[in-house]
């Protein structure tokens, strides 16, 4: 599992090269620029949450209680899912009015 609550930098997510890139085009995607896309990320602080295959509930539970609701909430109720690599998906959870969100990318 990686968490991010800042722009994740390519160098350290540890993604297959092509998932990388297209989770880097998908989060960039509703902005102009990528300055625009650091910019929001740095003044809204949204969270990218990547589980691989191997984690697990337990690791999930092992975590506070509110990265836990906000990864249930991500999974049970998105915004919207997009397969956005093989075996790839993200969901995007809005948690309040003023945008709070997380993406939670899924090994499937």
């Amino acid at each position: 599992m990686q968490i991010f609550n800042s722009w994740p930098d390519e160098e350290s997510l540890a993604l297959p090269e092509n998932v990388k890139t297209a989770l880097i085009n998908h989060l960039i995607k509703p902005f102009q620029s990528i300055e625009d896309t650091k910019s929001y990320w740095l003044e809204n602080k949204p969270t990218l949450i990547i589980l691989e295959k191997q984690d697990t509930n337990e690791s999930i539970n092992a975590l506070d209680t509110q990265l836990q609701q906000k990864i249930t909430t991500t999974l049970i109720n998105p915004e919207y899912t997009e397969e956005i690599a093989i075996g790839y998906t993200i969901k995007l959870a809005i948690l309040n009015d003023v945008g709070d969100g997380v993406y939670c990318l899924q090994s499937i």
